[in-house]
Formats: structure tokens, C-alpha cells, sequence
């Protein structure tokens, strides 16, 4: 035992003796913190040793210290960890639901060379579903309002053509250039 914490056992019966109170079991509290029925509750006349950290020996102060300091850079590290974690699993995320994003817009003819400013324009978050995932029709409606006011971010409508615009018949096999230079 120490010598800091014998002094402690010191004047704990020390003062004991002075309130008149007999040190045996009955007047410690129990295991789970509290005091039997009738007895008193002398826990602030007893100092423990470990509260009292003014008598603790410097070399033991420094060991506390450096535990703690440990401690707390394992848990800092882990935190870190967990952060990088996060950072990676978000960015995998985002490009699952760039992904499903690219592939509705796709089907509904936006340009491969205009798909960052269609969705950036739409806004990832904006097709999202309650469960996160990218909700197809929140993205058809985002693209037919699109569609309406930039729609050079769109494949062109190919046109029908008719006979007087220069397109054939179906079934039609026109003049070759031999045929007219016989």
C-alpha cells in the first residue's frame, strides 16, 4: 500500500472517530452505492484516493496522464478511420446512384456529352426516393421539364419524311447515278 493512500486510511479513521462513527460494514455502502436503512451516508468524509489527485505522487500524475493521452490517440485514430470509412462507402454511394441516374437519362435521349450538365441541372438529390435510391420517374419528370427549356441537351426527334421533302417511299428504289449516265 502506499504511503499517500495509508495517510488517507489515517485521517479517514480520524475523522470517523471525531463524527463517532464506528467504522465496521454496516455503515459502508453496499456494493451497488447505497447505504442500509438507518445508517448514515458518510461518503463526503471519506476521500478516496483516486478523487483526491493533489496527494497523488508526480511520477503517478505523469502515468495517468499519459494513459489518458494514449487513450485518447487510439480513439482519435479510430475516429479518423471510421471517417475515411464513411468518406469512401458516400462516394461509392453517389456514383451507384450516378449511375442509375445515366442510364434512365440515357433511355430518354440526353446526349452522352451533355450528361454532367443534364444532372447537374436536375440535381442528384432531387430523384432521390425515401429509401435513397434513385427514383425513375422523379427523373422522367425532372427530364420532360428539362426538355422544355434546354433541349440541345437532347438527341434530336428525328423528323418523318415525306415525299415532298426529299425522302422515297417505302418500297421505292430510286435512280443510281449509272442508271442516269446510260
Amino acid at each position: 500500500m502506499s504511503e499517500t493512500t495509508e495517510e488517507l486510511s489515517t485521517q479517514s479513521g480520524e475523522n470517523l472517530e471525531q463524527n463517532n462513527i464506528v467504522n465496521s460494514d454496516e455503515n459502508l455502502p453496499s456494493k451497488n452505492g447505497t447505504v442500509p436503512e438507518g445508517h448514515a451516508d458518510n461518503s463526503d468524509h471519506m476521500p478516496e484516493a483516486e478523487d483526491n489527485l493533489l496527494e497523488l505522487p508526480p511520477e503517478k500524475l505523469a502515468g495517468m496522464v499519459r494513459d489518458k493521452r494514449k487513450a485518447e490517440a487510439s480513439v482519435r485514430s479510430k475516429l479518423r478511420e471510421a471517417e475515411a470509412e464513411r468518406d469512401k462507402l458516400a462516394g461509392t454511394v453517389t456514383g451507384f446512384r450516378r449511375q442509375a441516374f445515366a442510364a434512365t437519362a440515357a433511355a430518354s435521349k440526353v446526349q452522352e456529352s451533355a450528361m454532367d450538365d443534364v444532372l447537374g441541372a436536375v440535381g442528384l438529390d432531387n430523384v432521390l426516393g425515401e429509401d435513397g435510391t434513385v427514383d425513375a420517374e422523379k427523373v422522367q419528370e425532372s427530364l420532360q421539364a428539362l426538355r422544355r427549356s434546354h433541349p440541345h441537351y437532347f438527341e434530336p426527334i428525328p423528323k418523318a419524311s415525306s415525299i415532298g421533302q426529299g425522302g422515297a417511299p417505302a418500297g421505292f428504289e430510286g435512280a443510281s447515278w449509272s442508271d442516269v449516265l446510260r
